[in-house]
């Protein structure tokens, strides 16, 4: 069983020094633009994967410094943007860099009960826990969403 921490950027993450713990788990993901420096006795040190919005303003990791970069596009109105933001970012990461594409993220904000009108859309960390939440033999764990 592998044992997935997603680590969200929410303000609890400060509420709590795990950081120790987080770098205990086999793969910790990381999402848009996390920022570690400074506060790694809250966060921990290690990135394994990261998951973007395919948005022109997410800061891009160094590719030799992660093993997977998901990229996710929104299913929203501005799905042509970022059709071509996402080809890019999957060249800066090369083979390490997956398209989760509009009609994926779309199925998974239906499961999540959005209206799927181009208004509303779910935030990366909960695209990503919909897209991982059917992989087998792994333990999904959630850190500074909020709620935990």
């Amino acid at each position: 069983m592998t044992n997935i921490l997603f680590v969200g950027n929410g303000p609890t993450v400060l509420q709590k020094k795990l950081g120790n713990l987080v770098d205990t788990y086999d793969v910790v993901v990381r999402f848009n633009n996390f920022k570690i420096e400074g506060y790694e006795e809250y966060v921990g040190t290690k990135t394994d994967w990261v998951c973007y919005r395919a948005c022109d303003d997410v800061k891009l990791v160094k590719p030799d410094t992660i093993s997977k970069a998901y990229l996710f596009i929104t299913y929203c109105k501005w799905i042509n943007g970022m059709k071509r933001v996402a080809k890019m970012q999957k060249a800066w990461f090369g083979d390490k860099g997956e398209i989760i594409d509009e009609l994926v993220c779309f199925e998974i904000a239906r499961q999540m009960g959005l209206k799927n009108d181009m208004t509303e859309w779910p935030s990366v960390g909960s695209l990503a826990l919909g897209y991982f939440y059917h992989l087998s033999n792994v333990n999904l764990n959630t850190y500074g969403f909020g709620g935990d």
